[in-house]
């Protein structure tokens, strides 16, 4: 806005998980609440919400917070740009809206290309009041380019991750010896047990997941797995540093960033990944640089590929050390809430709410 005096920006964060709200170096910095604090922004968490329980409970079983969207709409006066920080909020939020929005909306996509919801949004039209479309991985960004319906500036990939390597500190070596594997979307851990099941490897799997549960009742488990329940972050720093190598087996699927916080917080902690080759990954591991890339669902090559990180330590923190560098340089939460925030003030000095 050459000769013009730049607009304050001023956003209205729709959050629809709470943020932790603090300021001590013994936790992880937290993305949203970052842009919040630089901002000054305005912030209304799905938890703040004095909602009904059965309508709690609806709204979590699909999975869209209308609660959360409505009271931001009430909220709107004295912003000048929404930021819905997942689709949770941002697709209701679009639903309510008149079609000629007030306000630029922001949109931090997830799981866009679901079938079912992409099939919704085509058909409605909804993405096309977006101002911004933001996504997570180089193949999101090319698949909603290719067919949102939004022009190809409008729809963006962050630069950045929400890992703070500030809190994720560089443990390079083989710790305590053990494999680790951690996360629960698209995990493909049956072909990591047919891999490494009856080894003298010890392999740790902190996931949550609820498939665990009737594999142990059935006797799936192999006796050299340990299945933890959800860690803290805290806990997860532990078990990255006393780990020799991360492991993140995945199934194919529309969730293309699936694995990037458990492979940016493995870089962090200077640990060597082994991962399977699916495109959103390739856009964290580079095979023989900070890790290796393995075919989908070959416990043949998974197998071989752990054994020889075991086997050579020198070599695994190699890969490690670089895996940290990039996190110093490239992925970082630093970089993702500049970027996001440099994004949020584009939209406010240049834009006007899309026209549909």
């Amino acid at each position: 806005m050459s000769g013009e005096e730049e607009k304050e920006v001023r956003p209205l964060i729709l959050a629809s998980a709470s943020l932790e709200k603090t300021s001590d170096e013994a936790f992880p910095r937290v993305a949203d609440w970052e842009i919040y604090q630089r901002f000054n922004a305005g912030l209304l968490q799905y938890d703040d919400l004095q909602i009904n329980p059965h309508l709690r409970r609806i709204e979590e079983a699909i999975r869209l917070d209308f609660s959360l969207a409505r009271r931001g709409l009430s909220l709107i006066d004295g912003h000048n740009v929404i930021f819905s920080t997942s689709e949770k909020v941002g697709i209701p939020l679009l639903a309510l809206q008149t079609r000629r929005a007030a306000v630029p909306h922001v949109m931090l996509g997830h799981h866009l290309l679901s079938p079912l919801k992409f099939r919704f949004l085509k058909t409605t039209g909804l993405l096309r009041k977006l101002s911004l479309l933001l996504c997570l991985s180089r193949e999101e960004l090319r698949l909603l380019r290719l067919h949102s319906g939004l022009p190809p500036e409008r729809v963006v990939m962050l630069e950045g991750v929400v890992t703070d390597h500030r809190f994720f500190l560089p443990a390079p070596g083989h710790g305590e010896g053990f494999v680790l594997s951690t996360g629960a979307t698209l995990r493909d851990y049956p072909t990591l047990m047919r891999a490494l099941g009856g080894l003298p490897i010890k392999v740790v799997i902190a996931s949550g997941s609820q498939w665990v549960k009737g594999s142990e009742s059935k006797g799936k488990i192999p006796s050299n797995f340990t299945f933890l329940p959800k860690q803290s972050l805290k806990q997860m720093r532990d078990l990255y540093a006393r780990c020799a190598v991360v492991v993140i087996p995945l199934h194919r699927g529309t969730q293309h960033s699936a694995g990037r916080t458990t492979a940016t917080e493995a870089m962090a902690s200077a640990k060597p990944l082994v991962a399977t080759d699916l495109p959103g990954m390739r856009d964290y591991v580079t095979p023989g640089r900070n890790g290796l890339l393995v075919e989908e669902g070959s416990e043949i090559a998974l197998r071989e590929a752990i054994k020889g990180m075991l086997a050579n330590e020198k070599w695994a923190i190699a890969l490690g050390l670089a895996g940290r560098q990039l996190t110093e340089t490239k992925w970082n939460i630093e970089l993702y809430v500049n970027d996001l925030c440099r994004l949020l003030r584009q939209v406010v000095q240049g834009s006007e709410a899309p026209q549909v």
